[in-house]
């Protein structure tokens, strides 16, 4: 699904779309545990980012199963590199007549090393993009530069990416965007997972977040969630056989 085009695409421009990346189907049933999610997360106590869901695979079935389909992998492996880990894995809606944390513009990796990617960004749409419900905003081949613009030398190159729910956005981690501003009576409901290289650290401990879950993983979303990566604690973990070492070999 992935082809040259893509890559050289998002090399070039620091983004691409991939339409029809997920059917109605998976995004109907993706947006029903989000909204669930963010229904809860709603009734709880206010934070700065309220009505953001963090560590989205934690909220339901479909939101785990996402990051174990082949083309997500195929996807990083492609765009990024062999075995990269998620750093963060949120939503990123907006509620009606809003806007949201992502409204700033901003880039998703404080490093810039120049023709060295370090972390990919991908966006999954549950509602179609539109001007009025708050269309993602980037900025072509900003990832190519270590500025960050001013807001105005911003607007005034900016594309507004109108797709379709289920097509996917992938882009570099240093390209500038932010999120549109929702002026309708609905919420725009988007998935949003950043993905790094597997040397690099999450957000979150996932192994730890997740244990003691009655969460079950494939080796698929344990790779991405750094099952595959972690450090030993003491002696009797760092001697242990290659194959029950909890960083694996040839990761990098």
């Amino acid at each position: 699904m992935i082809k040259k085009k893509h890559v050289d695409f998002l090399n070039q421009f620091g983004y691409v779309i991939i339409k029809n990346w997920s059917s109605l189907k998976e995004i109907e049933k993706l947006k029903g545990e989000l909204q669930d999610a963010t229904n809860k997360n709603l009734r709880q106590k206010k934070t700065f980012d309220q009505g953001m869901i963090h560590n989205c695979f934690m909220h339901g079935p479909n939101l785990l199963d996402h990051i174990s389909l082949k083309k997500i992998r195929e996807a990083t492996d492609k765009f990024l590199c062999k075995n990269s880990i998620i750093y963060a894995y949120q939503s990123s809606s907006l509620a009606p007549y809003s806007k949201n944390y992502g409204s700033r513009i901003h880039v998703d990796s404080p490093r810039f090393i120049p023709n060295y990617r370090t972390n990919l960004g991908y966006i999954l749409p549950l509602d179609d993009f539109t001007k009025e419900n708050g269309a993602t905003l980037i900025l072509p081949g900003s990832h190519k530069t270590e500025k960050i613009p001013s807001l105005k030398l911003f607007h005034k190159n900016c594309l507004e990416v109108i797709c379709n729910a289920g097509d996917a956005i992938f882009f570099d981690g240093r390209l500038v965007h932010r999120a549109g501003e929702n002026k309708t009576s609905k919420w725009r409901y988007a998935l949003t997972i950043n993905f790094c290289r597997p040397y690099m650290r999450s957000r979150f401990d996932f192994p730890r977040l997740i244990k003691n879950k009655k969460i079950k993983l494939n080796p698929s979303s344990k790779s991405f969630l750094g099952f595959n990566v972690r450090v030993p604690v003491n002696l009797k973990q760092f001697y242990l056989p290659k194959s029950k070492r909890l960083y694996l070999p040839n990761q990098e």
